[in-house]
């Protein structure tokens, strides 16, 4: 005879949104990753298309090539992945995706597949990412309860306000209670086959430490959320990025023209004065440039290397050119025009 409290969904979503806003105290820093993991990869496939990229008799990547390669990554935070960690991570993507494949001299080599991957823009290759992610296996947990709570987890992100800073086990307890209810209810089942790998889960509490893992560890590696974190570099909160909410359909026209703009400057540097919606120009600059620090304005700089890999990946002058003059208020510099005909051409 024991008593049951029964809370309909509306009512969870209404405690979410109407909890009290994160303590700025508790946050000491806060971590923003953007559209590096996708910009990364674009820089990873350029080494491909350059030079023989040898692997083991195992199937992976030399440990001093892949060292040398990780050197030219963007990472803005080294509290979840190292630089060679974050090259694994693309490597792993791009292999089980089928986007590169070996070539009979023991090397890797882009698939067509991986070729038409490039082509797409920003927001497509997000989503492919985002799907391969949600069946990413690496991570501790059952994978029969955590792909069905993954997939929750971004319904849920769904209804988060943007910029605004949730207690990072919020999302956790909110999807971990809904997906017990539907497991009492009888709509799912927990998978029995061994479609996933098999690791247990010992107790719920576990269940939602392992889908914070999953949200610091790859949701947040492809720029949708942001984490903030205490004095002692524990993850305390968590917001959901313009970058979210675009690929969550959540983004108006108005807030899609929000890119901000930036000045070229003759000595070949960029300065971005970024918007709220300024991912897609900062994806854009990533292509093209080299980052050279981002605070509360981005620097990038014009080289002829950045440009000559930006050509692997589909670039030409024109549409250099193009992003140029669209986003910036001034003219481009002559010397600078001048450099850029001379490095597409040679």
């Amino acid at each position: 005879n024991a008593s049951t409290l029964v809370v309909v969904h509306e009512v969870v979503l209404h405690l979410l949104n109407s909890a009290a806003p994160v303590d700025n105290n508790r946050m000491s820093s806060k971590v923003c990753v953007g559209t590096d993991f996708v910009a990364n990869f674009s820089r990873f496939c350029s080494y491909l298309q350059q030079e023989k990229i040898r692997f083991t008799s195992k199937g992976a990547i030399y440990k001093t090539t892949g060292k040398r390669i990780a050197e030219d990554l963007l990472l803005a935070s080294a509290r979840e992945f190292s630089k060679f960690e974050l090259l694994e991570m693309e490597f792993k993507f791009a292999l089980e995706s089928r986007l590169i494949t070996g070539s009979g001299e023991k090397n890797f080599i882009l698939t067509e597949k991986g070729e038409q991957f490039l082509e797409t823009d920003l927001l497509e290759k997000q989503r492919v990412m985002l799907d391969w992610m949600v069946e990413e296996y690496s991570l501790r947990g059952d994978m029969s309860h955590q792909v069905r709570m993954r997939r929750s987890a971004l319904s849920f992100l769904k209804t988060l306000e943007p910029g605004r800073w949730y207690d990072a086990m919020h999302l956790p307890y909110i999807v971990r209670n809904h997906y017990f209810s539907l497991l009492s209810s009888g709509q799912i089942s927990p998978l029995m086959n061994g479609a996933f790998p098999s690791r247990s889960s010992s107790d719920s509490r576990e269940l939602c430490w392992n889908l914070l893992l999953w949200l610091r560890k790859d949701i947040h590696l492809l720029g949708l959320l942001d984490i903030a974190y205490d004095d002692n570099d524990r993850i305390t909160a968590i917001r959901l990025t313009s970058i979210g909410c675009e690929l969550f359909g959540m983004l108006d026209l108005q807030e899609k023209k929000q890119t901000g703009h930036f000045i070229v400057n003759p000595d070949f540097e960029i300065v971005l004065f970024p918007s709220a919606a300024s991912h897609r120009l900062i994806y854009d600059l990533d292509s093209f440039c080299d980052r050279e620090r981002t605070d509360s304005l981005y620097h990038f700089r014009l080289t002829q290397q950045s440009v000559q890999r930006s050509l692997a990946q589909g670039h030409n002058l024109q549409s250099i050119t193009s992003i140029l003059e669209k986003n910036s208020p001034t003219p481009i510099p002559q010397n600078v025009s001048y450099e850029l005909q001379s490095w597409t051409k040679s």
